[in-house]
């Protein structure tokens, strides 16, 4: 690569500068809005409360190793599978406002964690023109900051003001992982550029494991590469490179995540040595490869490094038969039946013109497969390999559950401005001003499809916020209101909802525990939630509430969850919304501004 020239360096921070004034005017003006957070003091998600929740508890107790949380999956407490970096991003710049502003921690803490999500968007932008560079150095790279910044996925949801969660940051390490590993790819005998994508990746496995669905591709990407050419030692080497740079990080990350007696323990959903030994078997089969003769026959080549890669893969499979299901391993057959399958970011998206808005929403990356035709052109095959291959990755996984449109974006933005390209330089255009307009026609297209979907969707759901119970009033409520529990019970008292996505706020809101919330390691809240709202025998419920301790019940009568099935009339939700309340619950009186919303009972 050449060192670029003043004019290109003045245009870079101009450009820099741009993005990051658009993406703050963006994301502030949302945030203005009525509905926004600055009016609403709402967070925008149920993991931005609790991810809050956490934050504060860090704080609080300083115990570093104690990540579950009282509040939640009471009476036992909620076990979370987060990991601590983005506490961290969060929780310094607070104690910093905390020390020198003398603001109270609860506010600042809030206030960061509202904000980290939009300022790492506008670095995961910032990031996808740097990324780009390896492929068009040119102007055009800017083309995939623009995407990233624009996509409404980001922009309203995953990277908007108020919420507060991790995504964002796995899409800044994903691209920063792109970006270095094509270079690695493109110049392979430039050392630091297969370290730096290891480090990113293993960064990302450090945050979730999720980051796999582009580390392995870029992978495999790599091994294939050095087979298919005849001098693919250095291919080999970089391989081994990004490998061994994931089992640093990752290294370090369970030494600073766990004591030291749970070094060796393995988890599926959260970082752990089983992850450290994927990175190591990857980096032990390119290191076998690498020592092939570079004149070897192709045959020989695929014998070897696929007896290598098998042999991996096995050995990893018989330690941990279910490391390929990652998250959803985790989740206990309560979860996996009655939760996983009604959270809508886990929903598929299915290939038929029905969910043509969904598609263009949250897979638009399926159209840019063309677009690796330019790299195939314009910068070798290896290079479109690569992006390839993590294109179809995260397609495939964008289909299966929408949630993963994030990871989708960490290409698209890349394979997004190759298409501009590719319209521009159309032979059909001759003239300049024509392959202006040509690109311009094909910039608003790439930005403006998905807002296409946005708008269908948007007609489709109408004004389910109106059909909805609103929790936040009712949190407010229960914070000023105080609830006592039994005698016997001396701490804070437990309610049972039988909405999960609304515990969250709650705890954070109010003082009191709750048993349901939305995550995959509280099954066993969700079976006693569950077999408590169904029960036909009085004391089949009761017995379920004195386990675990609940002194409240609470119901939302405007909307009922899907989790709970068809209702029996003879169960004991479908006689609290009838209001034929057994002897041993008591109505408590609410505010008319949520009686018609709530029913809010106690268990004397």
């Amino acid at each position: 690569m050449t060192p670029r020239s003043g004019s290109s360096a003045l245009r870079s921070v101009f450009f820099c500068l741009l993005i990051g004034l658009v993406g703050i005017t963006i994301h502030l003006q949302t945030a203005l809005r009525p509905d926004g957070i600055m009016a609403t003091r709402q967070l925008r998600d149920t993991d931005a409360y609790v991810r809050t929740i956490r934050v504060e508890r860090l704080r609080d107790t300083g115990r570093w190793y104690e990540t579950d949380l009282p509040q939640l999956n009471a009476p036992e407490g909620l076990s979370l599978h987060w990991t601590r970096p983005l506490d961290v991003l969060i929780l310094l710049p607070a104690l910093a406002a905390e020390i020198i502003a003398r603001i109270p921690s609860k506010v600042a803490i809030f206030w960061v964690g509202a904000w980290i999500s939009p300022l790492l968007h506008i670095a995961s932008a910032l990031a996808a023109a740097w990324a780009a560079r390896a492929l068009w150095p040119g102007s055009e790279a800017w083309i995939a900051a623009l995407i990233v910044l624009s996509h409404p996925v980001l922009l309203f949801a995953y990277g908007s003001v108020g919420f507060t969660d991790h995504h964002v940051l796995l899409l800044l390490l994903a691209i920063l992982g792109i970006g270095a590993a094509l270079r690695a790819i493109l110049i392979p005998d430039q050392a630091r550029w297969g370290l730096i994508a290891g480090g990113m990746f293993g960064a990302g496995l450090w945050i979730g494991p999720e980051t796999l669905l582009i580390a392995g591709p870029v992978l495999g990407a790599f091994g294939l590469s050095w087979w298919l050419l005849d001098t693919g030692r250095p291919i080999a080497q970089q391989g081994a490179r990004i490998s061994f740079g994931m089992l640093g990080v990752v290294t370090l990350a369970i030494a600073v995540e766990y004591p030291p007696a749970d070094w060796l323990l393995g988890a599926y959903d959260k970082v752990s040595v089983q992850h450290a030994l994927m990175a190591l078997f990857a980096g032990a089969v390119f290191s076998v490869c690498g020592l092939i003769s570079p004149g070897a026959h192709r045959g020989s080549k695929f014998l070897a490094g696929s007896t290598a890669a098998l042999s991996a893969a096995a050995c990893l499979l018989v330690l941990y038969p279910h490391v390929l299901s990652s998250s959803q391993a985790a989740a206990d057959a309560s979860t996996a039946e009655k939760f996983l399958p009604f959270v809508r970011e886990m929903a598929p998206v299915p290939l038929n013109l029905a969910s043509l808005p969904d598609l263009l929403v949250y897979a638009t990356g399926l159209a840019l497969f063309p677009a690796v035709l330019v790299m195939l052109r314009d910068r070798g095959w290896p290079a479109g390999l690569l992006i390839g291959a993590v294109l179809a990755s995260t397609c495939l996984a964008t289909i299966l559950h929408r949630r993963f449109s994030v990871d989708l974006i960490a290409v698209a933005g890349l394979l997004g401005a190759g298409s501009v390209v590719l319209v521009a330089e159309h032979s059909r255009f001759k003239r300049e001003a024509l392959r202006a307009v040509a690109a311009g026609a094909a910039i608003v297209v790439l930005i403006g499809a998905p807002y296409l979907g946005l708008a269908f969707m948007m007609k489709e759901t109408g004004n389910a916020k109106d059909k909805a119970c609103d929790w936040s009033t009712l949190a407010h409520w229960l914070h000023d209101q105080p609830l006592r529990a039994p005698p016997d019970i001396q701490e804070p008292a437990i309610i049972l909802t039988d909405t999960p996505d609304s515990t969250p706020e709650l705890a954070y809101r109010t003082p009191y525990r709750f048993v349901v919330s939305p995550y995959h390691r509280a099954g066993s809240a969700f079976q006693d939630t569950f077999n408590v709202m169904t029960a036909a025998r009085d004391e089949d419920a009761l017995r379920i509430l004195q386990r675990r301790k609940v002194s409240f019940i609470l119901l939302c009568t405007k909307s009922r969850p899907s989790n709970l099935g068809p209702m029996d009339s003879r169960s004991l939700e479908a006689r609290l919304r009838a209001g034929n309340n057994p002897e041993w619950l008591e109505p408590i009186t609410l505010p008319e501004s949520l009686g018609g919303m709530f029913r809010l009972l106690q268990r004397p």
